[in-house]
């Protein structure tokens, strides 16, 4: 509560500042009340927005809100939305040029072992034939908030790619429904315009001795039982 309780204190400074002698103790203390009001409304606006999203949170913050209702839907959208998100995501990172393979490597592997991934598969890849356009898929299952899974993301990818850019490190929620076929994608199984890809970045991985894709202990839940290292043909 401090960064609230300062918020407050430096917006009273403000108005003070700006009102002369003759201002009435009634008029100080509006002008103190709409301070307050203004700085626990953000405040609280604040914390939804990054998804602590709690109950009390509401009821607290109600009485002292300029717009009751309006309050209340905003709370519910940041609730639903914060409900609704499903447990997968599709992280891809796409490294600056200059960026050598074992960095990337590092970064990867300390992502996918951070304490909010429970599970994940992921793949190296390239986008042309001299083996150029480097970047990798991470199909992850998260245990923690959306928020805080970007922020470690970007915490850890922040060296080596533009992490403000989302073209760049790109995340994508991921259905239930759909997860099987995005595990097939990252296994290789693509649409025909894609294939080209697929074959060069089979040839990069099997040059530079990376496994076809890696996988958590515990797998992404797919299609049937499947071996964790597919062989990769020529």
């Amino acid at each position: 509560m401090d960064e609230l309780f300062n918020e407050i204190e430096n917006k009273i400074k403000n108005y003070e500042s700006k009102q002369s002698a003759f201002v009435s103790d009634d008029k100080k203390q509006e002008i103190i009340s709409k301070a307050y009001k203004d700085a626990l409304y953000q405040f609280y606006k604040t914390l939804f927005v990054r998804e602590f999203v709690q109950d009390f949170m509401v009821d607290e913050c109600l009485p002292v809100v300029p717009n009751q209702q309006a309050f209340v839907d905003y709370c519910e959208k940041a609730k639903s939305r914060n409900s609704t998100k499903p447990p997968f995501m599709m992280v891809t990172v796409n490294p600056y040029l200059d960026t050598p393979l074992d960095d990337l490597v590092v970064k990867v592997n300390k992502f996918v072992n951070r304490v909010c991934v429970s599970a994940f598969l992921y793949a190296y890849e390239v986008r042309k034939e001299d083996l150029s356009g480097l970047h990798v898929h991470i199909l992850i299952k998260y245990t923690c908030k959306p928020y805080d899974l970007k922020r470690n993301a970007k915490s850890t990818f922040k060296s080596i790619c533009n992490v403000n850019d989302d073209r760049i490190l790109n995340f994508k929620f991921i259905n239930p429904d759909i997860l099987p076929d995005k595990i097939e994608y990252l296994k290789g199984t693509k649409k025909e315009s894609k294939m080209d890809a697929v074959a060069y970045s089979i040839q990069y991985r099997q040059q530079n001795n990376l496994d076809p894709y890696y996988t958590s202990p515990p797998p992404l839940p797919c299609r049937g039982a499947e071996k964790q290292i597919d062989n990769e043909i020529d």
